[in-house]
This record gives C-alpha cells, structure tokens and sequence, in this order.
C-alpha cells in the first residue's frame, strides 16, 4: 500500500513524500493532498512545492494524475514543482509517461 505526506516546512517550501505503491487505491488521498497544498499556498504563498519520491516502489496513473495536477496547480499559483531522490521504480514511469515536466531534481534535499 502506498502513502502520501504533505510536510509544511515553515519556510518557502512544502514537502510531500510518496511511498510504496502509487496506484488507484490511494487517489483519495492523493486528491486531499492536492487540496492541502493549494491551502497552505493560499495561506502563505509558497515558493516550490518538492515531491521526494525515493520510496515509491510503483507509479501508476494515479501518481502521475497526481503530479500532474501539483504542476498544474503550480502554474496557476505561481510556484514551482520539483521532484527529488527519483527511485528508479519512479523514473521508469515518469520517462514512459513522456513526463514533460520539469525540473527532476537529484540527491540529497
């Protein structure tokens, strides 16, 4: 099963990890965390939002609706997306996707 949690840093970023398997099950989750983010950003006008996804073990479309709707929301809002510590599981999906987004961020945060 797989997990989705939005971090609040305090600071011009929110974090939101994914783990496990990103998949159907977990949409609702998804969806209140795209909800939970547009919050915080109208609340404090953040800068970026970071998806760390160094523990995904599968991405199907329900990850990748989910990203792509945080890219989205990001456009209209004003702050950017970044992914960060890409699992390869996670790298997979994103290039037979033809993930047009960008930036895809490496390392450490």
């Amino acid at each position: 099963m797989g997990d989705v949690e939005v971090v609040d840093h305090g600071d011009r970023e929110i974090l939101v990890h994914l783990r496990g398997r990103i998949d159907e099950a977990l949409r609702p989750r998804l969806d209140a965390a795209v909800e939970q983010i547009a919050m915080l950003d109208d609340i404090d006008g953040r800068d970026r939002v970071v998806v760390d996804v160094r523990e995904v073990t599968t991405l199907e479309y329900a990850g990748l609706c989910f990203l792509s709707a945080l890219v989205r929301q990001g456009q209209l809002r004003g702050h950017d997306v970044a992914l960060a510590m890409v699992s390869e599981q996670a790298r997979r999906a994103l290039e037979a996707a033809h993930w047009p987004h960008g930036p895809i961020l490496s390392g450490s945060m």
